[in-house]
């Protein structure tokens, strides 16, 4: 990328240069060489340095992403281009001047008079479409020029030490990370990861009572999926490297009306209070596998009647109606219709900008989506659920108006957006993104994870500026509201849908105690059949058999 080669068997050094640029579009590498010759003017020193222009950084692409719990992340400015020779494509583009005779040469070379043994244009050809397969296989650059490939290959391993800081995502892993979910090996990873989740969330809901630090109750969660994960797979492979693993989402502890992301730093914590209603979000990962899972609790256990009820039961119901929705066939769509009408049911509110993302290898959070409450501005593809696919259903409703708006809380949720790449300027900020893309190069961290404090804090704000980062911010419902929350992670099977993370209700049924109940009869009917399919019926024994045959006697 801006690097500048010659190539001595196909060119003549003062008169020949290729640039080979690649560009990074989405996740499809696509390679462009330029090839172009002209007499250098008597005019331009042979020592001259190329001016104008700089490094192109792509723009963001369509909308800003959509984060866990789907909620835009702000963006900021983009960084200021740096310098970059000029390239000039095409009849329009200005070309400089050319003395007299050299100009006659060139043009009697261009109309095909002049055979210049100087260059092969064959070398820089793209092959013919029946053996661009073989080719891209022989030689990944399609340049047959032994040399040619060789320089473009030193010019890429330049660039990657110039640029440690881009993660680099191969199609041919993308297509079998989507492959990979039929494999036992990974459903046997999810499972793992899974009773990792809900071990840590059912201690940090214990912990939950009046006068606990949030910022405690954080650490617990984390430090529980990080002991717990680093028992399990740690043989290295064949390349003497270890499994991936550890936190896949901090936890997060948001009370009341706080909506999500929650995860303070030292000194900007607060303390349960009884009656408070916690909600409690959380994620580890095992190989890149993912579960997550989120519950809602009651501080101090005891009885409510009021709206904490009726929003705690209108989201546990939602939960339990698209746990029987999320099957092969059905589609997106449906799951959103059932959020509205068990709302309805509890005159509460489907919270808005809220998606379920599909969960891949090392992603968080997949394209195909699940809206939890649909807008004229919010809306999502409609999509069809498949077989061996995963999603993390997340169920969010409102006693207000299901409409969230940023707080003044300093954000410390972030995610390493692989798409952009710059070089910061300070000391602190530059150790910041290189611990960040060493130990959390795709999935979320916090702050907190950090292991110098000081560096986090001045790392993150140059690294926001140059949008290197993906921001999760505390959002908030009306200081008068309750919001309360459910999320489990889910494998669609060929034995059927399969739950495999978050908590049953219990006490919280007792304590919940919602005037309010589900009066529509096809969501009674939905919630009344079973969430576990049963599996078919084994073939009858030779002893049934026989039984039969004489009942027919």
């Amino acid at each position: 990328m801006g690097l500048q080669q010659s190539i001595d068997e196909c060119t003549s050094p003062d008169q020949q240069h290729v640039r080979d640029c690649c560009h990074l579009e989405g996740e499809t590498p696509i390679e462009i060489r330029i090839a172009y010759s002209h007499p250098r003017p008597s005019s331009y020193p042979a020592n001259r340095e190329p001016t104008g222009g700089g490094r192109r950084y792509p723009p963001p692409y369509g909308q800003p992403p959509l984060v866990a719990g789907g909620l835009h992340a702000p963006r900021g400015r983009l960084p200021p281009t740096a310098s970059r020779p000029e390239v000039h494509l095409g009849k329009s583009s200005p070309r400089p001047s050319v003395p007299a005779g050299d100009r006659e040469a060139s043009d009697a070379a261009a109309a095909g008079q002049v055979d210049s043994p100087e260059f092969d244009a064959d070398a820089f050809a793209a092959p013919p479409d029946s053996e661009r397969t073989q080719v891209s296989v022989a030689t990944p650059g399609r340049m047959e020029n032994p040399a040619a490939l060789q320089m473009l290959q030193m010019a890429l391993a330049q660039e990657e030490d110039y640029f440690p800081e881009i993660v680099r995502v191969s199609r041919t892993s993308r297509r079998q990370a989507m492959r990979e979910t039929s494999n036992p090996d990974v459903t046997t990873k999810y499972q793992a990861a899974a009773g990792i989740v809900n071990k840590a969330l059912q201690k940090v809901l214990e912990a939950c009572v009046p006068d606990a630090d949030i910022i405690t109750l954080c650490e617990l969660g984390d430090r529980i999926m990080e002991e717990e994960t680093g028992k399990l797979y740690n043989k290295k492979d064949k390349e003497g490297k270890k499994m991936e693993k550890g936190v896949a989402f901090p936890t997060c502890v948001s009370v009341n009306e706080l909506v999500g992301h929650f995860s303070p730093m030292k000194g900007e914590s607060r303390q349960l209070k009884a009656g408070d209603v916690a909600k409690i979000d959380l994620a580890c990962h095992l190989g890149g596998f993912i579960a997550a899972a989120a519950h809602t609790v009651i501080v101090g256990g005891e009885k409510v009647e009021d709206k904490r009820a009726d929003v705690i039961m209108a989201a546990w119901n939602a939960a339990e109606a698209a746990l029987r929705l999320v099957q092969v066939g059905n589609k997106n769509t449906q799951v959103t219709e059932v959020f509205a009408k068990v709302a309805k049911e509890f005159k509460c509110t489907p919270m808005q900008g809220v998606l379920s993302h599909e969960l891949k290898k090392h992603i968080i959070d997949g394209s195909k989506t699940i809206m939890c409450c649909e807008t004229t501005e919010d809306k999502v593809d409609e999509i069809e659920f498949e077989m061996n696919e995963v999603y993390c259903i997340d169920v969010v409703m409102s006693s207000g108006e299901g409409k969230c708006k940023p707080t003044e809380i300093r954000s410390t949720v972030y995610k390493r957006e692989v798409e952009q790449s710059y070089i910061l300027k300070t000391q602190k900020a530059r150790q910041f993104i290189s611990e960040v893309n060493k130990r959390f190069p795709v999935l979320p961290f916090s702050l907190r994870a950090i292991e110098d404090e000081q560096v986090a804090r001045v790392g993150v704000s140059e690294a926001r500026r140059h949008e290197l980062l993906v921001e999760y911010p505390v959002l908030h419902e009306k200081p008068t509201e309750i919001v309360a929350q459910f999320k489990f992670t889910v494998l669609l099977l060929p034995g059927g849908t399969k739950k495999i993370t978050g908590m049953p209700l219990g006490d919280l049924e007792k304590q919940a105690a919602t005037t309010c109940a589900v009066q529509d009869e096809d969501l009674k009917k939905l919630l009344s059949s079973s969430a576990n399919p049963k599996k078919s019926k084994k073939k009858a024994s030779k002893d049934d058999k026989k039984e039969e045959v004489k009942a027919d006697a």
